[in-house]
């Protein structure tokens, strides 16, 4: 039965911290990890500290109950788990880690917790102790000083895994030892579901997006190979260590191979996962089997059966890298804590940094959790960070994020960083890549995760080794890392660390001392003379590649000033605004900086608006008692906007009295009042003028009378209303109005009729009461039903063909019991907005 006991209060109460002291109590001096600044990294991704506290949750388990002893031999060690913010972390139960001088300074430490020494490593010491004792009531105080920055319910599996948190904190805390857990190790393997179909349709490796030059991801390893084919460098091999667990042996290893610490075949930690890591970094290229593998050419494979614990993994890395001299280690595994941070860190740099004093450079990967390594938790200004993932952030591997399928932008499951330091994610290589699906036989699947990116990352480095043996671990990785892909990943504001991308073609190249040439750029759109309108967006398109067919970014410019955007190989849209002869450059850069550019002349010239009148129709009659409504519309073929009421007017001419004009008007739509034309024939002139100006015109008549019409009034809608459709659905409006005879008597609803004109001239009746002439009553005889169009509902929608705007006139018709009409007008826009 799942059991949840509160083993510890809040924090903030431990402290005495109230709400209202907690602003003055976040700005006191603290005591915390080294990476706490006083305000952050600035690139952060930062939220607030909430209170913590701990608990005890029956319900938690750790992926393993046991581990194996340290030794052979020994009793297996129970595992516990804490889990902080939705993060698990499994540890080694009863087991610390105590970095001392000697052991003189630590013999206090095991006094106090009556703990022996289980192994030793040259200051660093792995303690076992039995915590029943151990007193919880101070963890969340002494918390408080060993991780300022922890926020939130920390929850442990067991009361000895909280028992053990607590002697840390305490010790930490009272102390000042550097005290970390024995952490457990998990992969960074294959995320379920994500292991697709194989790529039997494309057997030739030059053509897989990770392995092309050119692409998106553009990472130039088979350009690379031939690279090293031609200057006669595949004969310098280099020794490159996989540790990892599931080592089946099969047809795509190297040559050269051993496996240390354990047997070839499955493992209980990795399945087959230490397989396809190494495959990644090292599969024989052109053996018709399987996959490929980015140092496939040189790679010699040292397989280390990944262990449990973290003291145990680090130990034993160490001890294979004394024995092996591997140049390049790759780990595809971590660990991830919001504990003991600065204390998990000190005590495993201990082993990383004696594996780079050997000379090898080592590559981790970042983690498939689409998290930012360098989060901060904060109180008030001061910031620390909200979580260790390790050994991603020692600042001595090389931490690798993961690039989406044929793409410069980063994974969407890829862990990223947003500082700029050597403890973050420092450069991203391809998360998806090729492996066996099963190790037995030679069919291939994609596989997924940074555990691949992180070996593809080491076989580049065996590239530039074998390219230039003489060169150094840091030689080896300052060529990798300059000259790598400095763009995409992530946008800014999203990710903002680290943005480089692995460029097996250009650091091969650079090892080699190859000379590169000037690029070609061409301009495929726009053509060179092309005709264009003011305002149009056009896409400027363009190819650039340097000597070895890489494709490179453009940078364009209008008329010699940057086009907005990034520069790019794809589309940029940029606006044509000013008339005349515009001139379009190309313009690529090469990693030497060699430039070319490439030129294009286009001719922008402004063409003639398009103007229509939608009320009065044609030939229309009207009375000489009635307004008339004047309603048109209007559309700048440059901006396919209507034109601003401003550039449209009305001009009202007397045909009779040769064309005299009797009325004029500005805006879309205006008024003629009741009276003001005499009778007779009459023509309706629209103009619309963008610095052209285009008139259209219908001819209509006035008719004497109409006195003894009824007056009609519209309340709904507005006299000129804008709608906007959504979605393509169209807009619901109510109708509204009222009406009265020549005698002043109500007019009633039955006989109202609803009518609207498009602007395309077509009349679509909305509404139609019982009693207007003509109309059938519904349902006929004694079941007659009266119907009243006083209030209604219609629907009006943007029609095709009239761009993004379609002009309505409204008219509400209504009949006197004598059967006279009269009618009113409004004008109705429906839209689309555009954005």
């Amino acid at each position: 039965m799942r059991t949840r006991t509160v083993a510890a209060v809040a924090a903030a109460a431990v402290l005495g911290v109230t709400a209202a002291g907690l602003a003055a109590w976040a700005t006191a001096p603290h005591a915390g990890p080294a990476t706490a600044t006083a305000t952050g990294q600035a690139g952060a991704t930062r939220k607030p500290v909430v209170t913590p506290s701990f608990v005890v949750d029956t319900a938690l388990a750790p992926e393993v109950g046991t581990v194996p002893g340290l030794r052979d031999g020994d009793q297996p060690r129970p595992v516990g788990r804490v889990v902080n913010d939705g993060t698990a972390s499994d540890l080694v139960l009863d087991e610390l880690v105590v970095t001392a001088p000697d052991r003189a300074t630590l013999q206090p430490v095991l006094d106090r917790w009556h703990a022996t020494v289980a192994d030793t490593d040259d200051g660093a010491y792995l303690l076992r102790l039995d915590p029943s004792t151990v007193d919880t009531s101070t963890l969340a105080a002494d918390m408080a000083t060993v991780e300022p920055g922890l926020s939130g319910v920390t929850a442990a599996s067991s009361e000895p895994t909280l028992r053990l948190i607590a002697a840390l904190a305490a010790e930490t805390a009272g102390h000042g030892t550097v005290v970390a857990p024995n952490w457990l190790t998990t992969s960074d393997s294959i995320e379920s579901g994500r292991a697709v179909e194989g790529l039997n349709s494309k057997p030739n490796a030059f053509d897989w997006s990770f392995i092309r030059t050119g692409g998106e991801m553009d990472t130039g390893v088979g350009a690379a190979w031939q690279l090293l084919e031609q200057h006669g460098k595949v004969g310098n091999k280099v020794r490159i260590m996989i540790d990892d667990g599931g080592f089946v042996d099969n047809k795509d290893f190297p040559a050269v191979k051993k496996i240390r610490k354990g047997d070839w075949g499955y493992s209980s930690w990795g399945g087959s996962h230490g397989t396809n890591t190494a495959l990644t970094a090292m599969g024989r290229i052109d053996n018709q089997y399987g996959t490929a593998g980015v140092a496939g050419q040189v790679g010699e494979l040292v397989a280390v059966s990944h262990a449990d614990g973290t003291w145990d993994a680090f130990k034993r890395i160490r001890d294979m890298v004394d024995e092996e001299r591997p140049a390049i280690l790759n780990m595809s595994w971590g660990s991830e804590t919001t504990l003991a941070q600065s204390a998990t860190r000190a005590s495993y740099d201990h082993f990383l940094k004696k594996v780079r004093d050997r000379g090898v450079l080592a590559f981790a990967a970042a983690g498939n959790a689409h998290r930012d390594v360098d989060a901060e938790n904060c109180i008030g200004s001061t910031c620390w960070e909200g979580m260790l993932t390790y050994p991603c952030e020692s600042a001595y591997v090389v931490c690798v994020g993961g690039l989406d399928a044929d793409s410069k932008w980063k994974a969407p499951n890829s862990n990223y960083g947003s500082d700029t330091d050597n403890e973050t994610v420092e450069i991203y290589g391809p998360y998806y890549t090729v492996g066996l699906a099963n190790p037995k036989y030679p069919d291939v699947t994609t596989m997924s995760g940074t555990s691949f990116a992180s070996p593809f990352l080491a076989g580049v480095a065996a590239l530039v080794k074998a390219a230039d043996p003489s060169l150094d671990r840091d030689g080896i990785w300052r060529i990798v890392h300059d000259t790598a892909h400095h763009d995409g990943v992530g946008f800014p504001g999203v990710i903002d660390g680290h943005k480089l991308r692995v460029n097996a073609l250009d650091a091969v190249a650079s090892a080699l001392g190859v000379q590169q040439t000037a690029p070609e750029v061409r301009i495929s759109s726009p053509a060179d003379g092309k005709e264009l309108k003011p305002g149009q967006w056009v896409d400027l398109i363009g190819s650039a590649v340097d000597f070895k067919g890489t494709r490179l970014p453009i940078t364009w410019t209008l008329d010699g000033k940057n086009v907005t955007g990034q520069p790019t190989t794809l589309p940029t849209g940029t606006e044509l605004a000013k008339e005349g002869e515009r001139v379009i450059t190309a313009t690529a850069v090469d990693v030497n900086d060699r430039s070319t550019t490439a030129t294009v002349k286009v001719h922008v010239v402004r063409p003639a608006p398009t103007v229509k009148i939608v009320s009065p129709a044609k030939d229309e009659d009207v009375y000489e008692t009635d307004a008339i409504e004047l309603a048109g519309d209007s559309e700048d073929p440059t901006t396919w906007t209507q034109l601003p009421d401003s550039a449209v007017s009305w001009t009202i001419r007397r045909v009779e009295s040769a064309g005299k004009v009797v009325h004029t008007a500005t805006g879309h739509t205006a008024q003629i009042p009741a009276g003001k034309l005499d009778p007779g024939s009459y023509l309706a002139e629209f103009t619309g003028d963008n610095g052209t100006a285009v008139t259209t015109s219908v001819g209509f008549s006035v008719l004497a009378g109409g006195q003894d019409r009824p007056r009609v009034f519209v309340q709904k809608p507005a006299k000129v209303s804008t709608v906007y459709q959504t979605e393509g659905h169209p807009v619901p409006m109510e109708l509204a109005g009222t009406a009265v005879d020549h005698a002043g008597n109500a007019v009633a609803g039955t006989r109202f009729r609803w009518t609207a004109r498009d602007e395309l001239g077509k009349n679509t009746t909305l509404c139609e009461g019982s009693a207007v002439p003509g109309a059938s009553a519904g349902g006929g005889g004694a079941f007659a039903v009266a119907k009243s169009c006083a209030n209604a509902q219609a629907e009006l929608r943007l029609l095709a063909g009239t761009g993004t705007l379609t002009t309505y006139t409204l008219t509400l018709e209504a009949w006197d019991a004598a059967g006279r009409m009269g009618s009113a007008m409004v004008t109705v826009y429906v839209g689309v907005k555009v954005l």
